[in-house]
């Protein structure tokens, strides 16, 4: 055999192995995101059964009329309507986007909308007995109250499309309503109730979380959503310069009327102390600075929240969505775990519908951030190593 023979020979054979070689190399790679995929079904299964489960629990407290209730253990003919954690639980229910849940959303907002067109814009807790819904005699906030309602019109106005928005009757008049109930409230922060006795931080934050989202759920051109957007525009600029201690590099919780505040945060104080300063964060009024990073880390180290570990008696499932925003994913699926530890017992109180709400938000989170995450490759060294 000539030389020139052998080595075509030779390069026909290191051809077919090359061809052999990168076949099996992408065979590999196709079983290596199968296996990912695979992984992603199992994890995205749990989440959207836990967020199932919270979501016919929370359309289990909807009343007729589409009020819901705080928490009802059975069918007793008792109970509270509280608006704020109502909206919170009808948040969770938009974040899983099925029709169920939009339809008991908008069954919800039709109910509260005209609760604000019926007290012009200041909406009261309410409660239920022999299957009579009763307001209290005065409001317990109106600026958070205010921003959670305007937050879910903009949710469901998103989720369910713009024409769908047009089922709630009088939601534009109710955003409107609004706006003079937050002026009402106003003196470059927003106060938690028309006597101006305190502003708090979470509030807000909530507020301009739901200003923003409103003012653009309404056209480029609307005058009502432009006052929203440059309200929460002006409202960021005047709390973070207001409610932030440079001195110790935390966030008071309050202002009073006489411009005094609440002090340096106590971190052995869950609420109002520690939760505020995680609050800026995770409505989006600041970026996740090394100075918030560092907040959220020592109130992780204060308290064992994952575990439902705190001073209050109150259940905070909202710091698993708060996790998130600071790209905790492990403490928020370790709270999961505390949650249905404690479902699987009881639905009985501090368990309430908005735990429920903020647990679909986490679930349905975590979900899209499995589902959204690219693919690990397999690299050439990684597929040899496995030959070997």
């Amino acid at each position: 055999m000539t030389k020139k023979k052998i080595l075509l020979m030779a390069g026909f054979i290191i051809l077919i192995l090359l061809v052999i070689f990168i076949t099996a190399y992408n065979d590999a790679r196709k079983d290596h995101i199968a296996l990912q995929d695979a992984k992603r079904r199992e994890q995205t299964a749990i989440y959207h059964s836990i967020s199932a489960e919270e979501g016919e629990w929370i359309r289990q407290n909807q009343l007729e009329n589409g009020a819901i209730l705080l928490y009802r253990q059975s069918d007793a003919p008792e109970g509270t309507v509280n608006p704020y954690f109502a909206c919170l639980a009808a948040l969770g229910l938009l974040s899983d986007h099925n029709e169920e849940n939009i339809k008991a959303v908008e069954k919800y907002l039709n109910w509260h909308t005209g609760e604000l067109l019926k007290y012009n814009g200041i909406i009261k807790d309410y409660s239920l007995k022999d299957g009579v819904l009763t307001p209290t005699e005065k409001a317990d906030s109106v600026d958070s109250y205010a921003a959670e309602y305007l937050l879910l019109l903009a949710e469901y106005a998103e989720t369910a499309g713009e024409a769908k928005i047009e089922s709630i009757n009088g939601w534009y008049e109710a955003v409107g309503l609004l706006h003079e109930a937050l002026l009402s409230v106003t003196d470059e922060i927003t106060y938690a109730n028309q006597d101006h006795d305190i502003a708090y931080l979470m509030d807000n934050c909530e507020v301009y979380e739901a200003c923003l989202a409103i003012g653009k759920a309404l056209p480029d051109d609307n005058a009502e959503g432009q006052w929203y957007i440059s309200f929460a525009d002006d409202l960021k600029e005047k709390a973070m310069e207001r409610f932030w201690r440079a001195g110790e590099g935390s966030f008071s919780y309050g202002i009073f009327a006489d411009a005094s505040d609440t002090g340096a945060a106590d971190f052995d104080i869950f609420y109002p102390d520690a939760i505020a300063q995680l609050y800026p964060v995770f409505t989006g009024m600041t970026d996740k600075t090394a100075d918030m990073e560092r907040l959220y880390n020592t109130v992780c180290s204060r308290f064992d929240w994952q575990q439902g570990k705190t001073d209050t008696t109150f259940e905070w499932s909202v710091m698993s969505d708060i996790a998130l925003s600071f790209d905790d994913e492990e403490a928020a699926e370790e709270y999961l775990g505390h949650y249905r530890s404690l479902t699987e017992v009881s639905r009985g109180y501090p368990m309430h519908t908005a735990n429920a709400g903020w647990v679909m938000r986490t679930c349905n989170r975590l979900s899209d951030k499995i589902e959204n995450a690219p693919y690990e490759a397999l690299s050439l060294l990684d597929f040899v190593r496995r030959k070997q």
